[in-house]
């Protein structure tokens, strides 16, 4: 198993992830391949530096968890098991689109992360990222 870390800061998304999250195909496909209940939405955290930049490309070349769409002419989704700030355990959700931003980690829990590490806009977060099919425990 390979551990990655990155570093970043907490950022507001565009507000499309809670109803995302909460759709029945993308719920059970959390639920399938990860194993994560997912509270509604994510949390997005930029990435400021060129080495967290490299080290969040490092873990893109992994293959990660295929989360395969409901619909053939529908993006898939990658997926990644992590732990923000060594205490929350969720999931990096990357839509294997050409457009997504190459700063930007999306991550889903089965809590709500901010709140839980009452972090604001700005923060700064780590991640630990694992090449492993299983969570962090």
């Amino acid at each position: 198993m390979s551990i990655i870390k990155i570093e970043g800061v907490i950022a507001t998304g565009e507000g499309q992830a809670t109803s995302f999250t909460q759709l029945d195909w993308a719920a059970d496909a959390f639920l399938k391949y990860l194993n994560i209940r997912c509270y509604p939405g994510t949390v997005n955290i930029k990435v400021i530096s060129s080495e967290n930049l490299l080290r969040w490309s490092a873990v893109k070349k992994w293959s990660g968890i295929v989360l395969p769409p409901p619909e053939s002419n529908w993006c898939a989704s990658r997926a990644w098991h992590t732990r923000i700030n060594n205490k929350v355990s969720g999931a990096i959700i990357l839509p294997e689109i050409g457009s997504y931003p190459e700063n930007k980690i999306e991550l889903i829990s089965a809590v709500s992360v901010r709140r839980v590490l009452n972090l604001m806009d700005n923060d700064e977060v780590f991640l630990e990222v694992t090449d492993s099919t299983k969570a962090f425990s």
